[in-house]
């Protein structure tokens, strides 16, 4: 890839990750910046903004970093302390608002399509020993019909399966913007896991 190829990708990375964004932004305008209390089943998800992450020492550590540094330096310019999981994934850990907590992580690997590298960020909102049943399986695809971006996803895991909220973004996705997603994700994922479950888990 020549050097106006380069330039042209990451200006045109840029423009999909500010179109996420703004799509998002459009359809949840209280989601960024500060945050309102909910009021209702779609403002749910604003809780997030008010959310602050803090260090966690729980979990396996990596015994050196694997972190690619353009996440690292993202996640530190976007204000947020983070734990370095194996193959360099960060977790982040919120207190919520409301008196609950979410874990968000970010993948520190890439994937290549062509031009376009792409890394995932997803959180957890709930665990089964089993396939989900067709009712429930139904509801987290029409809940994607509603989405501007991301999907849930169902993931075989060691001890069963997990229902994940995932979003794959640019590579090099600014920090305001990383910022953004990361409270995305987790108010979809912490709102859907208190629907099904109840609980606070995640």
């Amino acid at each position: 890839m020549n050097r106006s190829t380069r330039v042209a990708f990451r200006r045109t990375m840029v423009s999909v990750s500010v179109a996420l964004v703004a799509a998002y932004c459009a359809v949840c305008p209280g989601a960024h910046g500060q945050a309102s209390r909910p009021s209702g089943g779609g403002a749910a998800d604003s809780k997030a903004a008010a959310a602050d992450a803090s260090k966690r020492t729980d979990g396996p550590l990596a015994s050196s970093s694997q972190m690619d540094p353009r996440l690292a330096k993202a996640l530190r310019t976007a204000g947020y302390k983070y734990e370095e999981m194996k193959e360099g994934v960060a977790k982040l850990f919120f207190n919520l608002t409301d008196g609950r907590s979410h874990q968000v992580f970010v993948a520190s690997k890439t994937q290549k399509v062509g031009p376009y590298e792409t890394r995932k960020i997803w959180a957890t909102a709930m665990k089964s020993q089993e396939l989900l049943d067709k009712q429930l399986a139904n509801k987290l695809l029409m809940e994607n019909d509603k989405q501007p971006f991301g999907a849930w996803e169902l993931v075989k895991w060691p001890d069963g399966y997990r229902v994940l909220f995932v979003v794959v973004v640019p590579a090099e996705l600014p920090p305001d913007h990383l910022r953004t997603v990361i409270q995305v994700v987790l108010g979809k994922a912490d709102t859907m896991e208190k629907d099904l479950t109840g609980e606070d888990r995640f």
